[in-house]
């Protein structure tokens, strides 16, 4: 109970500070919740690091080998690697001195991430000896390649040989592809790789991958998972692209419309003219805002959806309704909370 109280305490008087923002209040609270856990981590690493001091974390390590002939998911075997990346090497961490498989399960099991690019030391798995980062290990009674690609800047190690990797120095990263001028280029505005049927037919979007993912909020510039570009130019995870259309047909950042809609639209047309508006509301109009054309127009209002009067989509924005002298005492520009289909915003009307 004591410990609790000296929590709160300390958590308002974080909260009081006012020469700190929203972000670092949030940091210096988190670090203070989990600070008991945190100490109980450390004495548990320091009593292993006293059982076998350092060797426990250089034993080699091992992946299933999955069938080159067969359905990928029948193991034929195991090769040196963690989850991630076949490999027969480990690296210490810069950081915390450590030794990791690859630095995504540092990263996994530490409160700190692994840069990469500071990477100076690895661990062959076959003669089990300390050395500088490389390819191949250096010792000449040893000499093993220790993966069948290599990156030095990235520190980057993967012997899966089913898998195409080539470096962008103006990414600063490794991707997934045969390369640049063959299966991918670099967009300078966007600073991305895109795939080369992409040239000249996307829209650029300055520094577009360096931002998180609508949908999981993941840094998508560093990702490990797919990522594709949307439309509208905007990207997203692959997965998070699939899960996301299952209930929307907008672009979670631009409200755009995803795909071609007319199919959808025609539908949408047949519903309205199936369902007039009560007389009242006969020269009651709707000010619009299309999201795909981004035009301003006046179209009849109904309840349920408002089509743009120059481009003909259903994928719109209500700003204001004007109610025409048959709408009685309520006459006037009104704004609406919600109401049927289309994007709602308030614009503080009458």
């Amino acid at each position: 109970m004591r410990d609790q109280v000296m929590m709160r305490a300390l958590i308002m008087k974080v909260h009081a500070d006012t020469t700190l923002s929203a972000h670092e209040k949030a940091h210096r609270v988190q670090r203070l919740m989990t600070s008991t856990y945190n100490e109980k981590l450390k004495a548990s690493n320091e009593s292993l690091k006293q059982e076998s001091p350092g060797r426990r974390s250089l034993c080699p390590q091992f992946r299933p080998k999955l069938s080159s002939t067969t359905p990928s998911t029948e193991v034929v075997g195991k090769v040196m690697g963690c989850k991630h990346y076949a490999r027969a090497c480990k690296i210490q961490a810069p950081c915390c001195k450590e030794w990791y498989t690859c630095r995504l399960c540092h990263d996994e099991s530490n409160d700190h991430k692994m840069n990469r690019h500071e990477v100076t030391n690895m661990y062959c798995m076959y003669c089990n000896r300390e050395q500088e980062a490389a390819k191949s290990c250096k010792f000449a009674d040893c000499g093993m390649v220790l993966a069948n690609y290599h990156c030095g800047t990235c520190n980057l190690w993967d012997d899966d040989a089913t898998k195409k990797i080539y470096h962008c120095d103006d990414c600063g990263l490794c991707r997934i592809g045969e390369g640049l001028g063959k299966d991918f280029f670099h967009c300078n505005k966007c600073n991305v790789c895109m795939a080369v049927s992409l040239k000249g037919k996307h829209k650029c979007i300055e520094r577009n991958l360096e931002s998180d993912c609508p949908i999981c909020s993941e840094f998508m510039f560093t990702s490990t998972s797919t990522i594709i570009f949307m439309r509208c130019g905007h990207c997203i995870h692959h997965a998070c692209y699939e899960k996301h259309v299952t209930q929307s047909y907008q672009c979670p950042i631009c409200l755009k419309s995803l795909g071609n809609m007319k199919s959808y639209f025609d539908k949408i047309e047949e519903i309205m003219v199936s369902n007039p508006m009560p007389v009242e509301y006969q020269d009651s109009k709707s000010n619009i805002l299309c999201n795909d054309c981004e035009m301003k127009s006046t179209t009849k209002y109904h309840f349920m959806h408002h089509k743009c009067s120059e481009c003909a989509s259903y994928n719109t924005t209500v700003l204001n309704i004007e109610h025409g002298s048959g709408f009685g005492q309520n006459q006037g520009t009104h704004t609406l909370d919600a109401i049927g289909g289309d994007n709602m915003v308030i614009d503080g009307g009458e």
